[in-house]
């Protein structure tokens, strides 16, 4: 049972969900509680939460790069994207990226 995992993994997402609808500086506290989950995970966990393997392959830090970079492109307050569809090809150099959002809610 990872418990001091899961107490990271919670906070750093209540604080980022708070943060980018509420107050932005609170983001960035929560980049890094999932930060030092991310190395607490890979570092001190005996059953981590997320199994690092998981995450190694290639085409699973790039669809999380690619959807950064995605929400990034358009202000991230633009559109939520509740759907990414990402094709890259290394050797071209070239990322095709299609997203499917919602309109953020009214205030």
């Amino acid at each position: 049972l990872d418990v001091l995992g899961a107490v990271l993994a919670t906070a750093a997402l209540a604080a980022l969900a708070y943060g980018l609808s509420d107050a932005p500086a609170v983001a960035f506290a929560g980049a890094g509680l999932l930060a030092v989950f991310a190395l607490v995970e890979v570092r001190v966990a005996r059953a981590p939460l997320i199994p690092p393997r998981l995450v190694r392959p290639r085409p699973i830090w790039l669809g999380n790069i690619a959807m950064l970079l995605a929400g990034a492109s358009r202000g991230f307050d633009a559109t939520a994207a509740t759907c990414l569809y990402a094709v890259c090809d290394p050797q071209a150099g070239r990322c095709t990226m299609v997203t499917a959002g919602h309109p953020r809610p009214r205030s």
